[in-house]
């Protein structure tokens, strides 16, 4: 799963990526309180975060994320949709980016 998450991040990366929606509780893609096994047959602890989030956060700290129940309310949603726009202005050169410090 980590290798494959690498390579379609790559892809992704390529093409302009500005946000990303996650499956509340996916153990791939949960961002949030996914119930994890901490060894096989092992009770579930729903602490942890999916592994493609996981790599996608790695590679991308910056990027917008959030879940689909997150983007139930409405102002969450529109938060959301602000920060890809920025985002997507920053990476096409119409806005300067923020001074580092």
């Amino acid at each position: 799963m980590r290798e494959w998450a690498r390579t379609w991040l790559d892809r992704m990366v390529a093409g302009g990526l500005h946000g990303w929606v996650t499956k509340k509780g996916s153990p791939s893609c949960g961002l949030r309180r996914v119930a994890l096994r901490p060894a096989p047959g092992a009770p579930a602890t729903a602490d942890g975060t999916g592994l493609f989030v996981l790599a996608l956060c790695e590679r991308l700290p910056s990027l917008p994320i959030a879940d689909e129940e997150q983007l139930a309310d409405p102002a969450l949603r529109r938060e959301f949709v602000e920060r890809c726009v920025a985002r997507c202005a920053v990476e096409s050169g119409r806005v300067a980016r923020a001074p580092a410090g």
